[in-house]
């Protein structure tokens, strides 16, 4: 989601979760952030939820297992904010979008316009 706005400016869209969305769902840029982040939002709690369930194998390898999945956890939060904080996406408004959650793009091109734009044909 961080990465759509300089995706979409260089073209580099069709990978992009927010892009295809867009297509798959005929949603606008706006709905397509939106369903991101529930998507997000929702394997987040599953994450969460699932924590309690993970069976037990013994100590030493209950122990790895915990830091293994401990550790996975930081990755994915490492990754989101490195997403805000490395200045890539957000320059030196990243700390700001982290915490309001508003970011100001440019105009957003719709797909269709993309596909025209890039030769690309539905």
């Amino acid at each position: 989601m961080e990465s759509y706005n300089i995706e979409q400016a260089v073209g580099e869209i069709h990978r992009n979760i927010v892009t295809v969305l867009m297509r798959q769902f005929d949603l606008g840029p706006q709905g397509a952030m939106d369903r991101t982040y529930e998507c997000h939002r929702d394997i987040q709690r599953k994450f969460i939820r699932l924590l309690d369930e993970v069976p037990s194998f013994g100590l030493e390898v209950d122990k790895a297992v915990s830091d293994y999945v401990f550790h996975l956890g930081c990755w994915v939060q490492g990754n989101a904010c490195w997403g805000f904080e490395g200045g890539r996406y957000f320059g030196n408004k990243g700390l700001d979008v982290q915490r309001d959650g508003w970011v100001e793009f440019p105009k957003v091109k719709t797909y269709p316009e993309l596909d025209r734009e890039f030769g690309y044909s539905s």
